[in-house]
């Protein structure tokens, strides 16, 4: 049995999407299958659109708590012997999903399948793509904790064992991080199963983004600084990150100007050679996320 666990939250419909797909591929390749949606505290709207489905079970957080939380939710009231994380905008590509997922479990601990863009040519299906095929890379030469979270399959006996993901992440950012480090120094084995991979359905903007990443800047990045310091480092978070390169305070008056601006900035981003829009996201991604972190030391000085 596989229990799949997707989080949502005023997400219903791309929800309720990938768990139809997910059912229809557990039909075609005779797999059994449980499957529970946690919503993090969605909208009355939204969490009326799950309830009108009875195919799966439905989880409901009355307050917003979390990637982590939320996960180890569903987890924790699953039945499986084998669990399956998936985000709400992800859409399984091929129908022996699950299988492929499956028969890397039975040399691994943890299965990781890839998270791809939607086949477009826009300028964010192409960075999604670059930094997918650098997780790749990067799994290969050791790095397990590069990978995204969005999909993967583990074992329940170790996912238990590891007590699931550390609800002190409860913003945006790091728990996949910190969780596929704690399996390995665990002595996890991992497999990079390319051919369970998804389609990512979010359509990312650069306001999202940089949101995103200024809201990670703020308030996990601290936690997983003080836990894994040396790969908080490797990973290059240190070099953005004003505590540690006050150079990068000079650049940090600019964030509410590319908020601002954001929405033009994003038809430029669409304009300019991706080799040059590249850069400038990146450019634009380190000024958030080290103007997230510079509020964090400043709240921390205040108190």
């Amino acid at each position: 049995m596989i229990s799949t666990i997707i989080p949502t939250f005023n997400d219903a419909e791309k929800a309720i999407n990938t768990a139809k797909r997910l059912k229809e591929i557990a039909i075609s390749s005779n797999c059994e299958l449980e499957i529970l949606i946690v919503d993090d505290g969605s909208s009355a709207e939204a969490r009326k659109k799950l309830q009108s489905y009875s195919e799966f079970k439905l989880i409901l957080n009355e307050k917003n708590l979390g990637r982590a939380v939320t996960r180890n939710r569903g987890a924790s009231l699953s039945t499986g012997e084998s669990l399956l994380f998936i985000d709400s905008d992800c859409f399984p590509v091929n129908n022996s999903f699950l299988r492929n997922h499956l028969k890397a479990l039975k040399s691994a601990d943890i299965s990781i399948g890839p998270v791809l863009p939607p086949p477009d040519n826009s300028f964010w299906s192409k960075y999604q793509k670059k930094s997918a095929q650098r997780r790749s890379v990067l799994f290969k030469k050791g790095y397990y904790f590069m990978m995204t979270s969005a999909n993967f399959m583990i074992k329940t006996k170790l996912f238990n064992a590891l007590r699931g993901f550390d609800p002190s992440y409860s913003r945006y950012g790091f728990e996949d991080r910190d969780f596929f480090i704690r399996a390995h120094v665990a002595g996890a084995k991992f497999s990079l199963t390319e051919d369970a991979a998804v389609i990512h359905k979010d359509n990312l903007n650069l306001t999202s983004v940089l949101r995103k990443m200024n809201e990670a800047g703020k308030t996990t990045s601290s936690i997983f600084e003080q836990r894994h310091p040396l790969v908080y480092r490797k990973l290059g978070y240190a070099a953005i990150d004003t505590r540690y390169n006050f150079l990068m305070k000079g650049i940090i008056p600019f964030f509410p100007i590319l908020m601002h601006y954001s929405t033009i900035l994003d038809k430029v981003l669409e304009v300019f050679p991706f080799f040059i829009s590249n850069k400038m996201a990146k450019l634009f991604i380190a000024i958030a996320y080290a103007h997230g972190t510079f509020n964090r030391e400043y709240a921390k000085n205040l108190q």
